[in-house]
């Protein structure tokens, strides 16, 4: 039997021994099926061992038999081993007995030495002959997980190291207990009592995620209970590393048909092969749950072959733990042993705990609990007996997966309406515990679905006779219905919100701003001052006036929203979350540039303690940081972020999201302007790949991540490409938008650029004066984007020796900016540069003179902004000064000039 052979039967050992029952024969059936030629090996080897003294430790076999280590060890010496460390010294530890064997490695017993300390470990050598360079690899990566996870509920490392015969060696936390399935039994816990120490393993997990560790093997036999009742995590030998930094010390598959999915833990992206996320370790939780609530699984994998199994992960739905307790044909026994009746166990199950479970094995981890800190909430919430998230989110999710099934049959109309009915089934599992509100809130309810109901009559075609309905006809049947709704006032304010907010996602304004404005009014008026309800149409209806440029309407809506949502929750809870963020794009929109950075500052760090590092809501947060800060000249801290974000929301959501999308775009814009233009053209390509898969060819976000493609390409001098690029860019804006739009000013102004860097300044100036006059027609009382064309059309004449025709346009943009955005400092300095640029080139010296020392102070004072704005400024007022023939101030810059 050669050597890989021989691993190969170790490992699949291994791996068995961390099972019994019917995990131990499913996994068997998987591996064997997959590596028949080892079959015989494998099932003689655990013959032997079953047949010998054994207890479970630390996932191994506690070996009593001499003889017994001998046959299963004689290729590699393990008897020799033994006897060449029992009673020997390993660092400053004594060995004193084997504890346990492993695949490649060893654990014994020790004792420390030096008398410093007075306490066992456990000693974990890698084995005599399994000293690979990719073995001691892994043996350090081990150590390295291990090291960064300082917690009372993870097993513990102290040290590391290597034994004088060069074999590395680590030395951690004795764990002597019992699995926790078989403790909790044991015990006979109730389910208060499991669920409370479910929760201390959640926590666990959640501070391995925070610290960027994903555990990918959590399952009952790797988590003990020891004697004193502490829970004790253990096994993170294939866990994950999230850190960009250390990823490269990721364990990978080192033997043909070990799996690094358990079966009955498998989430379906393991069994696809798909990206690890955090996400993965929730559906392990789930199932772990399950199995603690029931001493069954979510499927049933007894007597299945490996496609089978995976055909079941993959497509199957979970049994609830409800069901398959009672399809168990154990009830009895499972119910004595968790101190508890058939009824009084079954209740609970079915009332809470089978929507928290089935939440959890969701098979689209976007459906999963995001992150472990949310599944840890709520277990609160479940304790504290407050509504979970699982109910309310429950009714959506199984009328996602019915749209999904029936896409084919259903109209726009009735998918539409099918969301509305989801809509009012979430708002009703939200509604407060107080009694004489909760009596009010059913009623509502029930007028809700009847409701909703008629709006489905009205759909159905018997109905309409042959007439097809849109979703908009359905929704403008809706407003006519709920104007009948005036003696159920705060019925009316919600379907009006509802249908509002709906028109608002079918990104049509001004149909949503005035039924969520008569929501508003009706909420005002009959619910108190401060009231959630309010606060949400407040933030809504801010936030639509935000997306048409409104900001000045916008703003005073989510102020309010934000204070009213800090009175009612304090500081630190989600929905003040979303406030800060919404009414910090409103201030930096207004030019209130410091005012935002500080609230998406504070926000960042809010989120961060609250969610951990990794989850979709930081994400957000660090690319609006980042976006802003690269406005303001801040480029390589808004690097960071972009970079910090990105990675994030790859772990979050794998590679080809469009959240991934978005940050590409940004990034590579902002590469762009660090002249990296290789890596920026690689990632917008990826951008634009990315979201032609999610939103077709045709989409308004490709246009722009073409538009910044094009910005590169004519950076790269490739004019021909980054014409085309634009060009492509508008003609699927102008066949979306079949007037004036904001987006079509901004390709026509890039288009522009690209002509005037090309050498073709007619068309340039042709491109940048539509796309002015179009903002003009946008926007005639002034607008943050027609002081961005104004600026640019004046630098194309600056640039192209116009000075006299550069000046006015500057001019205009100066005053749009002081009036909108007088915060917007930087962007005002470099306006200023500009416009003292084109005076002096006029012979006006005393003008520019004032534009750029204003500008030249700003740009001295400023951290973090480029120090190429300091030295065009200095170099600006030299010639300005020698011009003048003020030759003492033109040294005296030429000195500052030459000490940078």
């Amino acid at each position: 039997m050669n050597k890989r052979h021989w691993n190969l039967i170790k490992s699949v050992v291994d791996e068995a021994l961390t099972y019994s029952g019917d995990e131990r024969d499913v996994y068997l059936k998987i591996i064997l099926e997959e590596k028949p030629a080892i079959a015989n090996e494998v099932l003689e080897m655990l013959s032997l061992i079953e047949e010998a003294e054994a207890e479970h430790f630390m996932q191994n076999v506690k070996l009593d038999g001499e003889k017994l280590l001998s046959e299963l060890t004689s290729d590699f010496s393990l008897s020799e081993t033994k006897k060449s460390y029992i009673g020997k010294k390993v660092g400053n530890y004594n060995i004193t007995q084997l504890l346990a064997v492993g695949g490649m490695g060893v654990v014994f017993k020790a004792s420390r030495t030096d008398g410093e300390f007075n306490h066992e470990v456990a000693v974990k050598i890698l084995k005599s002959g399994f000293d690979s360079d990719e073995n001691i690899h892994r043996f350090r990566i081990e150590r390295e997980i291990l090291a960064s996870l300082n917690h009372p509920n993870i097993g513990q490392i102290y040290d590391g190291g290597f034994t004088n015969e060069g074999l590395p060696y680590l030395v951690m936390e004795l764990i002597e207990g019992k699995p926790i399935h078989e403790y909790c039994n044991e015990k006979k816990l109730i389910l208060a009592e499991r669920i409370k120490i479910f929760a201390q393993i959640c926590r666990a997990i959640d501070f391995a995620h925070k610290n960027l560790v994903i555990h990918r093997d959590l399952k009952a036999p790797n988590i003990y209970v020891t004697t004193n009742g502490v829970v004790k995590i253990l096994d993170f030998g294939i866990a994950k590393l999230l850190d960009s930094e250390r990823s490269q010390l990721d364990l990978t598959e080192t033997l043909p048909g070990q799996k690094f999915w358990t079966p009955y833990y498998a989430s379906p992206e393991q069994v696809r092969g798909d990206q690890i996320t955090t996400s993965t370790d929730v559906y392990s939780l789930g199932v772990l749950l399950h199995y603690l609530l029931t001493d069954t699984y979510p499927f049933d994998l007894d007597e299945k072959n490996i496609h089978d199994i995976e055909q079941i992960i993959l497509e199957r739905d979970p049994l609830p733990p409800s069901r398959a307790i009672k399809e168990s044909g154990n009830i009895d026994d499972i119910a004595k042993s968790r101190s508890a009746n058939i009824t009084s166990l079954i209740k609970p199950l079915e009332a809470e705990l089978d929507a928290m479970v089935l939440k959890s094995l969701r098979k689209d981890p976007r459906y999963r609990y995001n992150s472990v800190s949310q599944l840890i909430e709520e277990l609160e919430r479940f304790e504290a007996g407050k509504p979970l998230l699982a109910k309310s989110d429950s009714a959506r999710y199984r009328m996602n997966k019915f749209m999904r099934r029936n896409r084919n049959i259903l109209s726009i109309a009735a998918l539409f309406l099918i969301t509305i009915v989801g809509f009012s089934f979430i708002y009703t599992w939200n509604i407060t515990q107080e009694r004489n509100i909760a009596e009010l809130e059913r009623n509502k309810a029930e007028q809700a679905v009847d409701f909703l109901t008629s709006l489905f009559s009205a759909g159905n075609p018997v109905n309409a006779q042959g007439e097809i309905l849109t979703a908009i006809d359905l929704l403008e049947i809706g407003i006519e219905r709920a104007e009948n709704l005036s003696d159920q006032p705060l019925l009316q304010a919600d379907m009006l919100y509802a249908i509002g907010s709906s028109f608002r996602g079918m990104v049509m304004p001004d149909k949503a701003a005035p039924l969520l404005k008569e929501s508003l009014e009706l909420q005002r008026k009959h619910l108190p001052d401060d009231h959630p309800d309010i606060a949400f149409t407040l933030n809504a209806l801010g936030s639509v006036y935000w997306s048409v440029d409104e900001d000045l309407l916008a703003e005073p809506y989510l102020y309010e929203a934000l204070e009213m949502r800090k009175r009612l929750h304090g500081d630190n809870h989600p929905d003040v979350f979303t406030s800060l963020n919404n009414y910090a794009l409103v201030l930096k929109d207004l030019g209130r540039l410091d005012e935002a950075e500080n609230i998406y500052r504070e926000n960042l760090e809010a989120r961060k303690a609250y969610y951990g590092p990794i989850h979709s809501k930081v994400t957000y947060s660090l690319n609006n940081l980042a976006f802003l800060l690269a406005e303001r000249g801040k480029i390589d801290e808004a690097e960071h972020y972009y970079r910090e974000g990105l990675d994030a929301v790859r772990v979050l959501q794998g590679e080809d999201h469009s959240d991934v999308a978005i940050y590409l775009n940004n990034l590579g814009d902002l590469l762009q302007k660090q002249g990296k233009l290789d890596e920026a053209e690689e990632m917008i390509r990826e951008s634009i790949r990315i979201r032609e898969s999610v939103y077709g060819e045709n989409h308004s976000n490709v246009s722009r991540s073409l538009n910044v493609l094009a910005g590169v390409l004519r950076e790269k001098k490739d004019f021909d490409a980054a014409e085309d690029a634009a060009n492509r860019s508008l003609e699927i804006l102008t066949a979306i938008y079949d007037e004036d739009h904001t987006h079509i000013a901004n390709t026509l102004a890039i288009l522009g650029d690209i002509y005037q860097q090309g050498g073709n300044p007619d068309r340039a100036e042709e491109f940048f004066l539509e796309s002015m006059q179009m903002r003009q027609r946008l926007y005639p009382d002034g607008n943050i984007d027609l002081a961005i064309s104004y600026n640019r059309l004046g630098y194309f004449y600056l640039n192209t020796d116009r000075p006299v025709d550069a000046v006015p346009h500057f001019t205009n943009a100066l005053k749009m900016y002081r009036e909108i955005s007088p915060s917007a400092k930087f962007t005002i300095a470099r306006v200023q540069h500009n416009i003292g640029r084109a005076l002096l080139e006029t012979g006006h010296y005393s003008d520019s003179e004032v534009h750029l020392l204003n500008a030249y102070n700003f740009f001295a004072e400023s951290d973090n902004i480029s120090s190429s704005y300091y030295r065009r400024a200095l170099q600006h007022l030299i010639a300005l000064y020698r011009d003048w023939d003020k030759i003492e101030q033109a040294e005296l810059f030429e000195n500052e000039l030459a000490a940078l």
